[in-house]
């Protein structure tokens, strides 16, 4: 084997160009394919950060209307922590806005609210001082923070002392008493922590608005499945002694990492494995290919060292030795390839603030490493071991009498076109995968919103109890900024919303007044959003019927809603809305009936990837409450430079309120289409890369081909044979494979868009224009990369060919 090697590296020396073009082409393979398994690496492989973490279990609840799922309430955590005897406790969180103001100006964090005995049942120790104790959680008790290990090097240069520091938590004043580890953001990105206090008690049921995450450790002895069955007992008892509380609801528990990896990003990481698997398929049958044509080349150099006395099996071992090792170094590169294109997507997800699990690395580790290796060495074996055993197999006699050039044999020809058709079939699939995909994503860039947000800064607020108790101070605070930001110079327009276009939006229960309630309980879903009166002008939404809000509708007055499109047809198919009447929220609601004053246009106020605006009501904020609202200010100019200008208004009306995600809001709908930009990159550069492999491929076996058939072509050519014949006779080698190769790709791409359904957006997974441009497209490829070669065979001169041999 160390001789071999040494003839491995003597001949990567004399044939650089054979070398680096396989190299080259392993790197590729390989790299794309453990970028892959990078991605399900970090995502799956990498154990929690959390001391025996296949212990923590997620809970949730799920029913017909939300089968992916939907957080818990308070009342029914409590009921739930009351009577199981699964967990060793359950402890909830839910994230939100942390405003922390001290000597200096406020600052807004992504913070995260928490039972007491969260950290406990974590796991996780504090670095300094320590977390939070039984009680600390109840209404009323002094407020304790944990703050994350940037803040405390950030805000009070790592010193020890900061143990003890009162500072004020949205508006309340508050004591630090603990520092997390480094690296320690749970549940997702999270810097600061403090203890949820709310009142079970003093708050009904079904006026709880707040929801959360809530999570259980297994008893000793304890199987999920045995936690599974008495949760669904115990919710289902819950729902018997309240009637009209989530109707048809049930518990869904799942292990912890499973909340954070759901289908839809499994059917992401198969759809990319299986993409770079075919890659790396494609890139073995170029290798493939290579190594025949050097054995080939050689094989003067194998009759020889047969003849001397080498055994088949040493042959073939000198050619699968050379066919890995090129492999490896290929696969060493790769390793770098992927791990440089992690860091470069895991930078992406956390820019796109789309909750990316902070224990979750895109780096390459050990694994990857040995992922890489063990794929690469595969791959030389995949690679070498039918040209191997071909260049092994070749009679000692006439290996002698050749030259070294050799003929390609018809069973030597019939390899290498096989290999092509492989190549152009896996091609085919990627590249369908491909147009898929960015087809998607141009649906989605090209896809009406609604609402016109060029030109439109806007910036997040949230007030909080401490500083203002009551709807009624929260509405003055809002008016009182609306007024100071519509005098900024440039201003054309202003509005408070609690939701941007695309932003995401609340959600409530409905009847149309007169109805009668539905005989299961379940009363239909609406969407809501809270404006002022300028934001349909502000957003350029269109009116189709009755009117907008004025500031004639005030909290005396009739409380009033604008429906949109959708949820007017859905509600009053054949019928005007403006004038019917609405009674919000569930059975058990104390809320007032509202009137519909008036139908705007369709605008998302969720993800664009749904595919089709849902149907949602707008209140005044005069007749509703808004605790996170956003400002909007529109210009003609440009929308940035109204972000200090924003600021100074806020820091006017209020100067303890930091404002945050201070943006235009075109900003929110790019972020919308981050995910499906994403993908559409990745399969795109698959399917480029694929496909140039391919051509290579072809190009390249046209071209050995050529250079063996020379003297055939010399003598073909002395008999009469014209120049287009030959040039025929070429070009249709190219075309049979791609006749055969395509019907079987388009049955790979069949396939891999079935997977990518769920991730694709306005678009079928068998969109015609895709499945049939790519056909058309490779035909395009593959023909001119045969004209070369044919155009070459087309040339060759009877008497040089003669003497070729």
């Amino acid at each position: 084997m160390f001789h071999d090697f040494k003839l491995v590296l003597r001949g990567m020396v004399r044939s650089v160009g054979f070398s680096a073009t396989t190299i080259i082409v392993m790197a590729l393979g390989v790299g794309a394919t453990t970028f892959a398994f990078v991605a399900i690496n970090g995502m799956i492989l990498q154990p929690l950060p959390y001391p025996d973490a296949d212990e923590l279990v997620h809970i949730e609840l799920i029913s017909a209307e939300n089968p992916n799922g939907f957080e818990i309430g308070l009342h029914d955590v409590r009921d739930l922590a009351e009577r199981q005897t699964s967990f060793r406790s359950l402890f909830v969180v839910y994230s939100g806005t942390i405003n922390v103001s001290g000597e200096d100006r406020p600052v807004r964090y992504d913070g995260t609210f928490v039972s007491a005995n969260a950290f406990d049942q974590l796991g996780v120790p504090p670095a300094h001082g320590r977390t939070f104790t039984a009680g600390e959680d109840a209404p009323g008790a002094p407020l304790a923070v944990v703050i994350g290990w940037d803040i405390w090097q950030q805000s009070y240069g790592a010193d020890p002392a900061v143990i003890g520091t009162p500072i004020r938590v949205n508006g309340a004043p508050a004591t630090i008493v603990g520092v997390m580890p480094n690296g320690f953001m749970w549940p997702t990105r999270n810097e600061i922590w403090v203890p949820m206090q709310h009142d079970t008690v003093a708050v009904p049921r079904a006026e709880a608005t707040v929801t959360m995450e809530a999570f259980g450790r297994l008893r000793a002895g304890v199987t999920l499945e045995q936690a599974r069955a008495e949760f669904a007992t115990l919710y289902a008892g819950i729902l018997d002694a309240n009637p009209g509380w989530n109707v048809g609801a049930t518990t869904d528990l799942k292990p912890y990492r499973e909340e954070f990896v759901g289908p839809q990003t499994m059917a992401i990481l198969t759809a990319m494995q299986l993409a770079t698997a075919l890659v790396l398929l494609i890139a073995c049958a170029n290798v493939a290919n290579l190594i025949l044509a050097r054995t080939v080349s050689r094989s003067r150099e194998l009759s020889v060292r047969a003849a001397l006395g080498a055994s088949r099996w040493r042959l073939v071992a000198g050619t699968l030795t050379e066919s890995v090792g090129l492999s490896l170094v290929g696969g060493a590169i790769g390793i770098l390839i992927a791990h440089a294109a992690g860091r470069g997507v895991e930078r992406y997800l956390i820019a796109s603030g789309d909750g990316f699990p902070y224990w979750v690395d895109f780096g390459a580790d050990w694994r990857v490493a040995l992922f890489a290796l063990s794929v690469a060495a595969g791959a030389g074996i995949l690679a070498g071991v039918l040209p191997a055993l071909r260049g092994a197999r070749r009679d000692v006699t006439e290996g002698l009498k050749s030259s070294g050039g050799g003929g390609t044999g018809v069973a030597v020809g019939r390899f290498t076109r096989t290999l092509i058709g492989v190549e152009i079939a896996l091609s085919c699939a990627l590249l369908v995968g491909g147009a898929l995909t960015v087809r998607s994503v141009i649906n989605l860039q090209h896809a009406p919103i609604g609402a016109d947000v060029a030109g439109v800064m806007s910036g997040r607020i949230g007030l909080f109890d401490a500083q203002y108790p009551d709807a009624a101070s929260r509405r003055q605070f809002w008016e009182a900024l609306e007024a100071r930001v519509a005098e900024l110079p440039g201003v054309t327009g202003t509005s408070v919303t609690t939701s941007l276009p695309t932003y995401g939006s609340g959600r409530t229960r409905y009847l149309p007044a007169g109805h009668e309630p539905p005989a299961d309980g379940l009363y239909p879903f609406t969407r809501t959003v809270v404006v002022t009166p300028g934001f349909f002008d502000t957003f350029r939404v269109p009116l189709n019927a009755g009117r907008a809000f004025t500031s004639a509708d005030r909290e005396d007055t009739t409380p009033v809603v604008v429906v949109n499109r959708a949820f007017a047809e859905r509600t009053w198919p054949d019928e005007s809305p403006v004038g019917k009447r609405l009674l919000l929220g569930g059975a058990d609601s104390s809320q007032a009936e509202v009137t519909v004053i008036g139908v705007a246009g369709d605008v998302y106020h969720h993800d664009l990837q749904a595919g089709t605006v849902q149907p949602a009501i707008y209140q005044p904020l005069a007749q509703a409450d808004a605790r996170f609202a956003s400002i909007a200010a529109r210009t003609d100019g440009d929308p940035d430079a109204l972000a200090n200008p924003i600021r100074d208004a806020l820091r006017a009306v209020d100067p303890d309120l930091p404002a945050y995600w201070v943006q235009p809001a075109q900003v929110w709908v790019d972020q919308s289409r981050s995910g499906p930009k994403l993908l559409g990159i990745i399969f795109s550069v698959f399917g480029i890369a694929a496909v140039l492999l391919a051509s290579v491929g072809v190009y390249g076996v046209l071209a050995f081909t050529v250079a063996q058939r020379t003297r055939e072509f010399g003598i073909r050519r002395a008999l009469g044979a014209e120049q287009g014949g030959i040039l025929g006779l070429v070009l249709r080698q190219g075309v049979r494979q791609l006749a055969f190769a395509l019907p079987v790709g388009l049955v790979l791409a069949f396939g891999l868009g079935r997977i990518l359904q769920g991730v694709l957006a306005n678009v079928s997974s068998v969109d015609p224009v895709s499945f049939l441009g790519v056909p058309v497209l490779l035909a395009l490829i593959v023909v001119v990369a045969s004209l070369v070669p044919a155009r070459r065979a087309a040339r060759v001169n009877p008497m040089t060919a003669l003497r070729y041999e």
